[in-house]
């Protein structure tokens, strides 16, 4: 129970940092000057993500053949 209640907590620190870069990036879309620069940060850390997902999905692909 206790390794669970940590485990709570760890990730509402971490869904808190989340949301507090989320409010900064949502504040910085504001300023119609950051507008471009923002969409290139958005899209390249999706790519990224997406990328990840698939080494990961490959991963465990070749681990399960």
């Amino acid at each position: 129970k206790a390794s669970n209640g940590s485990r709570i907590l760890i990730f509402i620190s971490t869904f808190q940092l989340y949301l507090l870069n989320l409010t900064k990036i949502i504040i910085l879309g504001i300023d119609s000057m950051h507008v471009s620069s923002l969409n290139s940060i958005l899209t390249t850390s999706v790519w990224d993500i997406s990328k990840i997902g698939l080494c990961n999905k490959s991963r465990s692909g070749m681990i399960l053949e």
